[in-house]
C-alpha cells in the first residue's frame, strides 16, 4: 500500500503567491489553499492539514490569530510556518509566540521552502519548546549611529 502524502494547507490572501507555493509543494505533498485565515482555521479542521503556511497580514483574520487559534483548538495541531515580507525579529518573535513553527521571509527560494517544510514534517526539527526558535531570534535592537553633525534629520531611522 502507497504511503499516503502529508497534507499543506496554504494560507495567503494573493492568489498568486499561493499557487506560487502550491506549485513548489505539489509534486511531494498534497495541497490544499485558503485565502484568508477564517478560511484556513475552517478548512483546517475539516481536513486536519500537518502542516500550515501562513501569510500574516491578511483581510478577515491574519496570521498571528490564526496560529494562536490552531494551536488553541482541540484536535489535531498542525507545525506552522508563516511566510511573510515582515523581516524584522520582532515579527519573528510574534509569530513564535503565537505558534509558529518556523519563519519564512518573502521573496524566498523555492529550496528555502521545500528544506523547512521537509525538515518540520519530518519530525527532525529542533526539540525545543514551541516557538522558542523563533523567539530567540528576538534580542535587544542596538539603534543605528547617528551621522556627523546632528540635526533633526540624524535622529530618524532609515528604511
Amino acid at each position: 500500500m502507497a504511503e499516503q502524502r502529508k497534507k499543506i494547507l496554504i494560507v495567503d490572501d494573493a492568489p498568486a503567491l499561493r499557487a506560487l507555493a502550491a506549485a513548489i509543494l505539489a509534486d511531494g505533498y498534497e495541497v490544499r489553499e485558503a485565502g484568508n485565515g477564517l478560511e484556513a482555521l475552517q478548512a483546517a479542521r475539516v481536513w486536519q492539514p500537518d502542516l500550515v503556511l501562513t501569510d500574516l497580514m491578511m483581510p478577515v483574520m491574519h496570521g498571528y490569530e490564526l496560529c494562536e487559534r490552531l494551536r488553541a483548538g482541540g484536535g489535531a495541531r498542525p507545525k506552522i510556518i508563516v511566510v511573510s515580507s515582515k523581516s524584522f525579529a520582532t515579527d519573528k518573535s510574534q509569530a513564535g509566540a503565537a505558534g509558529a513553527d518556523d519563519y519564512i521571509v518573502k521573496p524566498y527560494a523555492a529550496g528555502e521552502l521545500l528544506e523547512k517544510t521537509a525538515r518540520l514534517l519530518s519530525g527532525d526539527a529542533p526539540g525545543v519548546q514551541r516557538g522558542a526558535p523563533l523567539a530567540a531570534l528576538a534580542r535587544p535592537v542596538q539603534p543605528a549611529p547617528r551621522p556627523a553633525g546632528g540635526g533633526a534629520e540624524a535622529a530618524l531611522p532609515v528604511y
